[in-house]
């Protein structure tokens, strides 16, 4: 059993940088395994000198094993794909231009739990999520394929969706955006959006455009007839094959991230790491032992104990 001294623990509040530092270092600290299983409080906010406090019980209470979190019962995340202590950043693919047939879905309020059923929410990857897009609709009881929309040639390879009003409300799950994704969807077109899942479009190289009244009308009559739109993030426009042009507005912070391909944490990370790296520079002078591995670290607390 390994014990922490709670003074060990930052007493103040964090930076944006120290707070992502952190977060990289806590996860290779679990990565690793090192067995921490409980701190020794030495404060009045921990209950005096006498008392421990059983770290895997506070996860358990933050997070209790069976309650679900944001719609996700799930229990290892995995490490992030973000960040690394080596600074590589992994980016989302870019969004600059796109054509494609545009798959017709000319039905109001699509909730999440249409576009990805509560059922399938303990997997826990992304990868592979895209064969249970729209899975109600998409498959009968005995497994055999029905003829909606996303099972039709040609868009059954559609990389936009032309959706009705209110699509994506109900639940904040994000794995309906990231079925999406997986299924090769890279933009939904629609005159209104659920406010959750529009924002996590955006977090996952998605772009969810609002187009409304009579020019929503021409775009879901041209993606019915199979016509190619061309989408131009830079220029704010939907050009459809026989049609005109269509104008989008979209926040300026999130057109500049989408064409980047950096969501929130990866904007930090790329325009904050001169500060991060300077930070983990000063924490690893300051606080050494957090840094021991190879199995040290144990052998250091073993020592503790025994004494």
């Amino acid at each position: 059993m390994v014990t922490i001294p709670c003074s060990r623990l930052p007493s103040r509040s964090l930076s944006k940088p120290e707070l992502i530092s952190l977060i990289g270092l806590t996860q290779k600290v679990c990565g690793t395994d090192l067995g921490v299983n409980r701190v020794i409080g030495d404060d009045e906010s921990f209950g005096g000198a006498d008392k421990m406090i059983d770290t895997d019980a506070a996860v358990k209470l933050a997070h209790p094993p069976d309650e679900p979190s944001h719609g996700c019962r799930c229990r290892d995340l995995g490490p992030s794909r973000r960040f690394s202590h080596t600074g590589e950043i992994s980016l989302m693919e870019k969004f600059v231009t796109l054509t494609s047939v545009a798959a017709p879905l000319p039905e109001a309020d699509v909730d999440t739990d249409i576009i990805f059923p509560a059922r399938f929410l303990l997997l826990l990857e992304k990868a592979g999520l895209g064969k249970h897009l729209f899975h109600e609709r998409r498959q009968r009881p005995d497994g055999t394929s029905t003829d909606f929309v996303l099972n039709m040639p040609p868009f059954n390879a559609a990389k936009i969706l032309a959706a009705d009003v209110n699509f994506g409300s109900g639940s904040s799950r994000e794995q309906a955006v990231w079925a999406l994704a997986d299924f090769g969807i890279r933009c939904v077109i629609a005159p209104s959006f659920g406010e959750i899942f529009y924002s996590n479009c955006f977090k996952n190289g998605v772009l969810p455009i609002v187009i409304t009244g009579e020019a929503h009308t021409k775009a879901l009559a041209a993606a019915a007839s199979g016509e190619p739109f061309s989408i131009d993030l830079e220029r704010q426009t939907v050009t459809l094959a026989n049609g005109p042009s269509l104008n989008f507005e979209i926040d300026p912070y999130q057109k500049a991230a989408l064409m980047l391909g950096l969501d929130e944490i990866g904007e930090i990370l790329a325009q904050g790491a001169d500060d991060i790296a300077a930070f983990e520079e000063r924490h690893r002078a300051s606080q050494p032992l957090l840094f021991l591995d190879d199995g040290r670290l144990d052998a250091l607390f073993s020592q503790t104990d025994k004494a």
